[in-house]
């Protein structure tokens, strides 16, 4: 019984894995059909960050361009964004996708803009689409204000 319940497991977390994955590249290909600018025709490199739970993702192109996915919302998550960019030498993003208003997913956001990170362009679900639980979409909202 045990190693059934293991092997369920497992494949629990390959199967939400496999979500986590594909969620991204979704992402990255309505990025790159419809956000326009011209840097798909470089190379991309694409760096997954372990926020915990959540995601966070740094693109960046041959060009120079550069965009944070999503951000996490722990600590340590926040500090791997901020060490990426900080080892490629980005002090300002070009974009900022936000995926939803979920707390694991916008909360390191702002605390990267916070920290003197700058944002030239964000893309969002937009002002209509705000949850009912502010608590962390607020502190989001004005880091992001006017970016939008």
């Amino acid at each position: 019984m045990y190693n059934y319940i293991n092997l369920e497991e497992n494949l629990l977390k390959s199967i939400t894995n496999l979500m986590n994955v594909i969620a991204h590249l979704k992402i990255i290909l309505f990025a790159i059909f419809f956000i326009p600018f011209p840097i798909f025709a470089q190379v991309l490199t694409v760096y997954t960050c372990n926020v915990g739970q959540g995601d966070g993702l740094v693109v960046v192109t041959s060009a120079g361009k550069s965009m944070l996915i999503d951000g996490g919302q722990t600590n340590a998550g926040r500090d791997e964004i901020l060490s990426i960019l900080s080892d490629l030498g980005i002090n300002n993003l070009d974009y900022v996708i936000a995926s939803h208003y979920d707390a694991i997913h916008i909360t390191n956001i702002s605390r990267i803009l916070n920290s003197g990170i700058t944002v030239d362009t964000v893309y969002d679900r937009g002002v209509d689409n705000v949850p009912s639980t502010k608590l962390y979409y607020n502190e989001y909202a004005d880091s992001v204000a006017g970016k939008r």
